[in-house]
């Protein structure tokens, strides 16, 4: 599966914002405060769904600028093709969208079992690199790898 394009209607700083032309391996660089964090926050949240208020350590990245909390994201190379996953925090409680190639759309509540099992946590680990994850590999030694 690869994410071929990101649409933002309104995450944290980000504003009706497209990310597109993304290569199979993207790496996001910028400055403290770029948006690096909350980018990868919201392609989480489309998968995952949105962070809980309940969870007072967890950034909701509310829109800055009252712009509909949520956004989408065009995939391909998924077991049903090209596929744009929506979820916006105001429509279908949250639930992500699903519209296929055929234009058939489907509200799901979990989107692990399209994403081949792969859940939060998985995701989170094999995906997302923090500065702190980085640095802890510093500490591996070349025979436990």
């Amino acid at each position: 599966m690869k994410i071929e394009s990101i649409d933002i209607y309104g995450y944290g700083k980000w504003s009706q914002q497209t990310f597109d032309q993304l290569t199979d391996l993207q790496v996001f660089l910028g400055d403290n405060e770029a948006g690096k964090s909350t980018l990868s926050s919201f392609i989480q949240t489309i998968f995952f769904g949105f962070p809980s208020a309940r969870k007072k350590d967890s950034n909701l990245y509310l829109p800055k600028q009252g712009d509909s909390y949520g956004g989408r994201l065009f995939l391909s190379g998924t077991r049903f093709g090209k596929v744009i996953v929506e979820r916006m925090k105001d429509r279908n409680r949250g639930k992500a969208v699903l519209t296929y190639e055929n234009g058939q759309q489907e509200v799901v509540d979990h989107l692990a079992s399209y994403l081949l099992g792969v859940d939060r946590q998985t995701y989170e680990l094999l995906y997302v690199f923090k500065i702190d994850r980085l640095l802890d590999l510093s500490r591996v030694k070349k025979e436990d790898l």
